[in-house]
């Protein structure tokens, strides 16, 4: 589940932020071109104003989201309510005291902007930028319930529209009325309508939030305000590395610069913005994650993340790199061009800002802030220092390379102190190998490209653009093979994207039928055999393997897993090599009987290939080695006919039932009694359908498969079994099993 919320969420932000990027530079072309350059200035400019004031947050969001995982895993609805409710109230206050502080500084407006070249009022501008800005934050709280329940996606989808609707409204109003105040004005009502659609959306699936609620306790809101203040330092330092940098430009080189200058960061910051929505997709999942306390198991997982954001980090910086000077000749025009020293700038700017992500979900996850607190004061300072002392030595650029250097700060002293070494209980030097081998492989793959980039000439921009991309994701995916091909990282990305492939091509092709071989058991009514019975050999062969080779040997079985006792994992592994069966039969964790086992076969199923809805799967013991092909067949076709199927044999003894005290008290007449035996084959889908039905206390008393399909009402077909396919359960089966197999070599 995890993985394909994860996957959702990964799909939404790509969708969202793509959207998003090629509608914004459209309209941002057109304004360019209607209104002038100081307008993308000013935009620009009040953007980072607005975000300064967004300091007011305070990280309460956070936190409250960081809070909501636990009640929401444990479906706690009161709490929830309560979380919510808190939440509302919180944000009530911060859009209130947004716009009490944005309406004082109306005065300095004026001065921040300098002189500009526009007719528009600039402090109602602003005005209209700060109000939209206020709507948001009194209607915005509803979306935490859907980050802590790692349904971004939603957001994501609804914000494509958003984003859609409004590019195309602001543009046909610049080109009919080239009126900017309309333009802002147009922005701010889409923004109401789409938080007004998430709060529609989030009171149908949750109706429980605006129920009567009790009150958090003293001790939760204080440990909330606990980590807002140690939130609160990290906040007001991230808000001034995020919007100091427009208003230095503005201070120290005009308005015009300040338009230069944005039409290259809305390039990064969409850049940045998508590596960001990708990664942190998992955030919400690796808080799931750390609840389980298992620092290995974390720092596996963090290994994988880190390769995933080292990748395409390397593909945006290159992507950048390559293509920005021409793609700014297309969109705007050749004089708005700036130097390659400010676009390799920007590229160490990607860099810095992009790679922590890989640890920074973490942090967030586990809801670390005050340890690291004064960390981020420090990267503020150095970030206003060197952005004002570097932008006065060598311009633009030098404010980009500051905010670059204050993050370096958090990725080499902060991060590896306070978060490393906590969460993964590794030493600092892991972290700094790990770390240094992603650093040296993204320099060589962008000194790479760029020799190749730079050496191809094509008098058509937008096929140079194309080639430069391609180059951009071929060089670090050689690359990163090249270097990293043996890691479990790569190996993990590879297997994952093979999986995709397979499931999209075998939705194309057929549907599948899957042998899942049950030998999660430990074989106690077999006495003491040193090991599980389905592991007894019988002329020099496992039992599990002459079960195996009966339906490797069908046609119809597409798929073989064997669903293993933990313990015997590698065991039976080691038997599939020695049998050369390892490329041909899976396998994957027992459970703690029959039906949980079944159930992981099924998750095993689900996870690498998917399943359709006529998909069928077939459980069968594993001790039950001689299973004819016209019992796997039949029992195949039931299942897709009439989607529950179960082999039975007739009985040849009479069945008694005992009272209390042992003795006779009934007799069953045969005519309609049956053994009943193994294959069971079902349909995926139906058999998941009324296993979800069904109560957990209920579902636990169950000790066979067609039990699941009676108790909702549905019907279980007989296949006529055959008196050979025993289970191998006591000693004497084992001589009988014997017999067989050489009878079997005589016939």
């Amino acid at each position: 589940m995890r993985k394909k919320k994860s996957l959702l969420n990964i799909i939404g932000s790509l969708g969202s932020y793509f959207i998003a990027t090629i509608f914004t530079l459209i309209t941002q072309a057109f304004l360019i071109k209607t209104l002038g350059i100081e307008y993308s200035g000013v935009n620009g400019l009040f953007t980072n104003i607005i975000t300064m004031l967004s300091v007011a947050e305070l990280g309460i969001g956070t936190t409250i989201i960081f809070k909501l995982y636990k009640p929401l895993a444990e479906n706690d609805v009161e709490l929830i309510k309560s979380w919510m409710k808190f939440y509302k109230l919180c944000y009530m206050v911060i859009a209130g005291f947004i716009l009490l502080i944005g309406i004082v500084i109306i005065p300095l407006i004026p001065l921040l902007v300098g002189k500009v070249d526009i007719y528009e009022n600039l402090q109602l501008l602003y005005l209209i930028s700060l109000f939209d800005t206020f709507l948001s934050y009194i209607m915005t709280y509803k979306r935490s319930i859907l980050y802590a329940d790692q349904k971004n996606y939603i957001i994501n989808f609804i914000h494509i529209g958003y984003i859609i609707f409004m590019n195309v409204t602001q543009i046909l109003i610049l080109i009919l009325f080239k009126n900017y105040y309309l333009f802002l004005l147009i922005k701010l009502l889409y923004r109401l309508l789409e938080n007004i659609i998430i709060n529609i959306y989030v009171n149908k699936k949750y109706p429980y939030i605006n129920d009567i609620s009790y009150s958090i306790s003293h001790e939760e809101k204080k440990d909330v305000f606990d980590r807002v203040k140690a939130i609160f330092l990290q906040k007001v330092s991230f808000v001034i590395n995020k919007g100091i940098d427009n208003i230095v430009i503005s201070c120290l080189l005009g308005i015009t610069a300040v338009g230069f200058y944005t039409n290259y960061y809305t390039i990064v910051s969409a850049i940045v913005a998508i590596i960001y929505q990708v990664v942190s997709s998992f955030t919400a999942s690796v808080g799931n994650l750390l609840t389980e306390n298992n620092s290995k198991k974390n720092f596996e997982i963090y290994k994988k993340i880190n390769f995933f954001n080292s990748f395409i980090t390397t593909i945006g910086i290159i992507g950048f790199t390559c293509c920005i000077q021409n793609f700014i000749d297309i969109w705007v025009g050749k004089e708005f061009e700036l130097s390659m020293f400010v676009v390799l700038s920007f590229s160490l700017y990607i860099y810095s800002d992009s790679i922590r992500r890989s640890i920074t979900i973490f942090k967030d996850a586990a809801g670390i802030c005050k340890e690291d607190k004064w960390m981020y004061v420090i990267m503020a300072f150095i970030n206003l220092l060197s952005s004002i002392f570097l932008c006065k030595v060598i311009g633009i650029s030098g404010v980009i390379l500051g905010t670059a250097l204050s993050y370096e700060f958090l990725i080499l002293y902060s991060y590896p102190k306070y978060i490393f070494t906590n969460i993964f209980k590794k030493n600092k030097k892991v972290y700094y190998i790990e770390n240094s081998k992603y650093l040296f492989i993204i320099i060589l793959s962008l000194i790479i490209s760029l020799l190749i980039t730079k050496s191809l000439y094509f008098e058509n921009l937008i096929l140079h653009i194309i080639i430069n991309v391609f180059v951009s994701v071929l060089i670090p995916s050689i690359i990163f093979a090249i270097f990293l091909h043996k890691t479990e990282e790569y190996k993990y990305y590879v297997n994952y994207i093979k999986t995709i492939i397979k499931k999209i091509l075998k939705r194309w092709k057929y549907n599948m039928n899957y042998a899942i071989i049950l030998a999660g058991g430990k074989g106690t009514r077999m006495g003491n055999t040193g090991v599980p019975k389905q592991f007894i050999t019988i002329n020099n062969k496992p039992i599990i393997i002459y079960t195996l080779e009966n339906f490797l040997r069908n046609g119809n079985i597409n798929k073989v897993i064997v669903v293993c006792n933990p313990n015997y994992i590698v065991y039976m592994k080691d038997l599939l090599q020695d049998y050369k069966l390892s490329e041909k039969v899976e396998i994957t964790y027992g459970g703690n009987d029959r039906l949980n086992s079944t159930l992981n076969g099924i998750k095993y199923i689900d996870e690498k290939y998917g399943i359709s809805d006529d998909d069928v799967f077939l459980a069968h013991d594993s001790v039950r080695p001689f299973t004819k092909g016209r019992i796997i067949d039949e029992n195949i076709k039931i299942a897709h006919e009439k989607k529950a199927a179960s082999t039975v044999f007739d009985l040849t003894e009479t069945i008694v039932e005992t009272n209390d005290n042992g003795e006779i008290y009934n007799l069953y007449p045969r005519k309609n009694l049956y053994c009943d035996q193994s294959p069971q084959a079902f349909n995926i889908k139906y058999f998941l359908e009324c296993t979800n039905k069904i109560p957990k206390n209920i579902l636990e008393t169950f000790t066979d498969l067609s039990n699941i399909i009676i108790y909702c009402g549905g019907v279980v077909f007989p296949v006529v079994g055959d008196r050979d396919n025993i289970k191998i359960t006591h000693q004497i089966d084992l001589l009988i099993a014997t017999s067989l197999i050489e009878q079997n070599k005589t016939n």
